[in-house]
């Protein structure tokens, strides 16, 4: 993954061919288990995220450029939702949140609630 010190990190995976759904691509994942994204042997998306999470989280804009900015953008509010849950519990009470948060429903983009 590429440093970048001129604005938001994008997507490696824009201009891939790819599945969308909803304008995100589904891309290969690094898993055992398979499901509607192709294995992937080396870094994935969520590498990609995660690398990226800390400075692309420091932008307040950020110009999609493809369906991979999409899918990145996403997952980081994602990530950046389960961090905020997480925060000041224990490890126990952290895994108990976790589960929980797997099973509700969640505000999609349009909705009232969607940050």
């Amino acid at each position: 993954m590429k440093m970048n010190n001129n604005g938001p990190y994008h997507s490696q995976y824009n201009g891939q061919k790819a599945k969308e759904l909803c304008g995100c691509g589904i891309y290969p994942l690094r898993t055992k288990v398979q499901g509607p994204a192709d294995i992937a042997d080396g870094d994935d998306i969520l590498d990609e995220v995660l690398f990226n999470f800390k400075a692309n989280m420091l932008f307040q804009q950020y110009n999609v450029k493809g369906s991979g900015d999409r899918t990145l953008l996403y997952l980081t509010l994602y990530v950046h939702q389960v961090l905020r849950l997480l925060k000041d519990k224990t490890q126990d009470d952290a895994k108990k949140t976790f589960l929980e948060m797997k099973t509700k429903s969640f505000e999609h983009p349009g909705d009232k609630g969607f940050p």
